[in-house]
This record gives C-alpha cells, structure tokens and sequence, in this order.
C-alpha cells in the first residue's frame, strides 16, 4: 500500500466513486450479456475440501471469481463475513500494491454484473475492520473455492479502495464469520454525517493523525462516506453456496484444510451470540496444578450477567489475544509452574534484595530503588534465550513447560468441555532479527492509553527488523515468544473476550455448523491418528498428513513462524452482541 498522508487517503473516495462509474459504464452492454442466473451453480454433493496455503503468520485460500476464473490468494478469517477482492480501480488509485493481482470484470468476465442502486448508479459498500477500512463496490458474479461454485447473487465486494493497517500481502478476505447484516446506517442526514464523524475518529485512533484533521474533510466526501456506511454487507460465500457446514485446522509445516460439508460432530456448542462465532470461556488455567482459578472463574460470572468471559475462534488472527490483566495473571501462573523461569525469578529477586541491603548499608537508604522484574519480563526473556537451553534432544518443550487449559461451553452453558494447548501450540519460534512488540511492552502501551478503543487490539505488534548485530545473530539466529496478544475486547453480557487464534487451529479441527439454530462450533483434537491432513487432487480429503505436522511431534519443538502477527479484522469497538 502506497504511503501518504491519512485525510489524502480518504479523499480519494470521491475521486474512487467517479471513477467507478466511468468504469462501470464502460462496460454495461458486455456486463448483462453474461447473465449469471442462465446456467445453475455447481455446488459439490457431499464433503470436500480446499487447501489452506501456509503463510507463516497465517494462512490463506485460492478463490476464482468470474468466467473465466480470475485467481486470488485471500485471508481465511472466520472473523468476517463477505467475500473480499482487489478491483484493479483499486490499483489505479493507488491503494492496491502493483504487485497483487486485481479482478477486471468488464469485457472480461461472462457473469460479471455490477449492482446498482434505484437510480442506476453503482451500488457500494464501506465495512470497517479492525485495522481500518475497505470501500468497494458490488458485484453479481461467480465464485469458486476448490470444487465448490456459487453464483454469489447477494454480491461479491470488488475493493476499490482500502485504509488499513494490514502488515504483508494482502489480496482480499474469504469471510467465514456467522451470517449477520449489520445494522443499516441511520437514515436521518443528521445522524448519517455524525455516523461518518465517529468512524473518521476512529480511523485517526487506528491509523494515527497525519497532516490535516480527518474531520476537517469536504463536505462531499463525507456524503460519499455516509452513502457507502453500513450495508447492508454481502451475505458469504459458504451462505450463497449452500455449504452447512464446514470446518478449518492448520498445519505445522504444510498447507491446512478448509473442508466443506463435513460429517457433522456429535458434540455442538450453540455460539454466544450471531455477530460472532463464539463460546463461553469459564476458566483458564496452567497444567496438573491446583492452583485456584484467577482467570475467567466461574465466581466471576456474577459480575456478568452470562458468563465470566467469552472467546472467539478466529483463523486470520495469528495470536491468542486477552485482556492486559489476564496475560499478566497468565504469565505469573506458567512462571511458577516452569522450575527455569521460577528459579530465574527468585534468583533476580535475591539480588536485588542484596543490593538494597548493601545500599542501605553504605547510604542509609536505598536511593536507586531498584524494580524486581515482573515474571511477565522474566518469563518472556527465558523464552527470547530458548536457543541456548532448547533442542531436539532435550524433550522439547513439553519437558519445560505445562500444558494451558481451557474450560468452554456452548450457549447457556451447553456442551461443556476442556481445550488442552500443549506448549508446542502456545510458543512460537522466529528469527531473532525480526523485531515484534513483546508482551511487556504491549501491556504498558494498552495500560497508558486504557481509555483509548484504538488500544483494544493492543500495542502495534510489528516493529520491522531488530537492530540486532550480527555477531549476535550468528550465535542465537532464533527466539521463542508466547504466542500471545494484549486485546482489552470486553462485552456487557459475557465480560471480557479471548481471541483464539491460529494455536487453536494447529490443535483442533475447529467446526462450523451453519445448520444449527444458533449456528454453532465443534472442536476435534488433532492427533496422529485423525490428523488435520491434507486436499488432495480434485477437491477430496486425504486422511495422511506430513509426519511433522502431526500434533503429537515427537520432539514438542514450538512454532516456526515469520512475518508480522495478522490481528482481528472486525472493529474492536463493535459489541459482541
């Protein structure tokens, strides 16, 4: 994405609009000579699958929109709804790198059929993420994942512009999320331009003040803006193909599964709520130990009226993310419970003691007031050293560490079970040169800025390349970290909520069951013997997966990932119900 100033950026819809039109008019009579609705969909009978393409941070899926196909590598995110794609207007504005692909639909594409609203101009659309904005137009056309076609008469959105603070490649979003249309944008002129003023605000949270205010823009694109907000938003793929259900896991090394129309599971938790896919979150806690419940105990529920907390499956996230208070709760109990981070504590905490005492003794005082580190930092730094203690030979990390446990259930506290995260699953490994926000760090950035919503999906969590020398990075060429974020997400009726991100997805086989009333989730353990597996050729499941993918490796070496994490994309500010 091109750099320039944010209010330039924006301005630019108006000039996005009017260009959109000329394009569009261009070419109508080659557009409805396609005529979508003339052959049936082709929707698959029975399971099938796509593969998921293993991108480090996350994973994405190929789609083919038009006739001919035009190919896509998009974001799987369970997060979101509509089907996104690049339009090449998007290109020549400026907002889409040169060096992803864009769709052409006019002269191009038999089935391709821009929407229109009662006056016969384009019909578009501005959905807001969690990392900014996305403006695009709708568009009737045919759309292919693997071996499954849908006629997506409800519309595909054709990105025409975009605003977001979205780290990599970025050629366009699969939403997988509950079918759910926001509420419509408020008719009254009054209410639709302080709609448009409060999502300008926003942005300036997410994306930082450059140069002149946004809310100092033209009127007529603040008209624009109110036209585009609110929908109603393109309904998703899996709803326009008649797909019930369907499920997503990941793989270590190789490329993941999304299958289609799977056998249902026998065990279904009805969702939270029908904005987002998820489940009640009643405790959280580290290993064999018996220690007391600190984090989302079932005591707290009396603060909520539902339950104590809430957690959100979401596949295009690449980390678990919770509240600041409960990373540091968390990191206190897997300090205590790993013998190398405990002792390392204590030992720090005994020098310091001595070091007061010594000062005390030549000063009369201590006058450097020296902080015992938190086990937050101490456990973060023993990680960042992993190279030094961990190897193939050692046992893994299993030998060092305890497992995380999860107790969910489904909706009014249905179906209630425990998810075990090994260690392998909840500490990522990267190279020491790429430099990524630490926990500590994202902690005191969401708590200096507590009353800021653009701190609600935590501290900006890459950093570019460290400043690592390089005689440092030939001893110690990679790092561990827990595979954890700071996102101070909380909801009036289910308290604070949990991002689950991709850990979850490298131990479960995650279900999605449509076809519920509510929709609900399904969580399978992968194991050696029903592994996450593998598409094979022309869209079937093959049961076999690579040996190092299995989720009981041998040797319980962490995570090898790359690139920046990938955050949530819906808006941290929207309500989970």
């Amino acid at each position: 994405m091109m750099q320039m100033k944010t209010w330039q950026q924006l301005f630019l819809f108006t000039l996005c609009v009017l260009h959109l039109q000329l394009h569009v008019a261009t070419g109508t009579m080659v557009m409805r000579a396609g005529k979508i609705g003339a052959t049936p969909a082709n929707k698959t009978s029975g399971g099938s699958c796509a593969s998921l393409g293993n991108r480090g941070a996350y994973f994405d899926i190929e789609v083919e929109v038009g006739t001919p196909g035009q190919k896509f590598a998009v974001v799987a995110d369970t997060g979101s709804n509509s089907l996104i794609v690049p339009s090449c207007v998007c290109h020549q504005l400026g907002y889409c790198s040169p060096d992803s692909r864009c769709f052409i639909g006019a002269n191009h594409s038999s089935t391709y059929l821009l929407m229109r609203d009662a006056n016969g101009k384009a019909r578009y659309v501005m959905i807001r993420f969690g990392s900014g904005i996305v403006q695009g137009a709708i568009a009737h056309e045919s759309v292919r994942i693997g071996q499954t076609t849908a006629d997506m008469k409800d519309g595909v959105v054709l990105m025409t512009q975009k605003v977001l603070r979205f780290p990599g490649h970025f050629e366009g979003v699969l939403g997988l999320g509950i079918p759910y249309t926001r509420p419509m944008a408020p008719q009254d002129k009054k209410k639709k331009e302080s709609a448009v003023d409060e999502v300008i605000k926003s942005l300036e949270k997410v994306l930082g003040k450059s140069g002149e205010s946004l809310l100092s823009l033209p009127s007529s694109l603040k008209a624009n803006m109110s036209a585009a907000l609110g929908g109603p938003y393109p309904s998703g793929f899996m709803e326009q193909s008649d797909v019930n259900r369907f499920s997503v896991c990941f793989n270590r090394v190789t490329d993941g599964v999304l299958r289609l129309d799977p056998m249902p599971l026998p065990v279904l938790m009805p969702t939270l709520a029908l904005q987002h896919w998820s489940v009640a979150l009643n405790g959280v806690s580290i290993g064999n130990s018996k220690r007391k419940v600190t984090i989302c105990a079932p005591s707290q529920k009396q603060l909520f009226p539902a339950t104590p907390c809430a957690a959100i499956p979401d596949s295009g996230t690449t980390l678990i993310l919770a509240p600041s208070a409960h990373i540091k709760l968390l990191a206190e109990d897997l300090c205590d419970a790993w013998p190398r981070c405990k002792q390392n504590h204590t030992a720090l905490k005994r020098a310091i003691d001595a070091a007061t005492k010594a000062a005390k003794k030549v000063y009369g005082f201590n006058p450097f007031r020296w902080p015992t580190p938190s086990k937050l930092r101490v456990l973060e730094t023993v990680l960042n050293d992993c190279s030094s203690w961990l190897d193939e030979g050692s046992g893994g990390l299993a030998a060092e560490l305890p497992d995380i446990k999860f107790s969910i259930a489904g909706k009014d506290g249905t179906s209630t079970t425990e998810l075990k995260l090994p260690p392998r699953a909840y500490v990522f490994q990267r190279n020491v040169r790429e430099r990524v926000a630490t926990l500590v760090e994202q902690v005191e950035e969401t708590e200096s800025s507590i009353e800021d919503d653009s701190a609600a999906f935590g501290a900006k969590l890459s950093s570019g390349s460290s400043s690592v020398s390089a005689a440092e990075s030939a001893v110690q060429r990679k790092q561990c970290s827990l595979a954890f974020g700071v996102a101070n997400y909380f909801t009036r009726e289910n308290g604070p909520a949990w991002i689950l991100g991709s850990p979850f997805f490298y131990e479960f086989d995650v279900g999605f069951d449509l076809s519920s009333k509510p929709p609900a989730l399904s969580f399978r353990q992968l194991t050696d013997d029903a592994p996450c597996g593998a598409c094979a050729a022309g869209g079937s499941l093959a049961t076999a997966s690579n040996p190092t993918d299995g989720a009981a490796d041998s040797h319980q070496l962490p995570h090898w990932t790359s690139g920046p994490p990938r955050m949530p994309t819906f808006a941290s500010d929207e309500p989970l119900f």
